[in-house]
């Protein structure tokens, strides 16, 4: 996958004959830009690879009624109805889900699962972003 950029304008300036160049730290969207600025001392502007924070997304649903409920089986993946991670959890109604790639789509449902191992249909899908 290419890696996004952003373009920084740099400012150069020369006090007593040597060249200083001025580059900003940006945080910005999850996203951190790294400069080094040895490796610009001669640039006006420069191209920096935008390291990826990972996603992090927080889950929570309606908790099944029924007696016999053992957990929840949450499913997920980058493409509508095309699961590739399962998730097995206990009772719980709150998930999350850690290390995902930002900047990618994902998929969610969910089932329940009682006591003998039956598992329901699947959930509603919901999509972030």
């Amino acid at each position: 996958m290419p890696q996004k950029t952003k373009q920084l304008n740099c400012l150069k300036i020369k006090p007593f004959g040597l060249t200083v160049v001025l580059i900003a730290v940006l945080l910005f969207s999850g996203f951190l830009v790294l400069a080094y600025p040895s490796s610009i001392a001669y640039a006006d502007k420069i191209f920096f690879p935008l390291i990826s924070k990972p996603l992090e997304i927080t889950l929570a649903w309606d908790p099944n009624l029924e007696p016999d409920l053992a957990g929840y089986k949450l499913y997920f993946g980058k493409s509508s109805r095309n699961y590739t991670q399962v998730v097995t959890l206990g009772r719980t109604t709150r998930y999350t889900i850690q290390n995902l790639i930002n900047g990618t789509t994902y998929y969610f449902t969910l089932t329940a699962y009682n006591q003998s191992g039956l598992e329901s249909s699947y959930s509603n899908e919901v999509h972030y972003p």
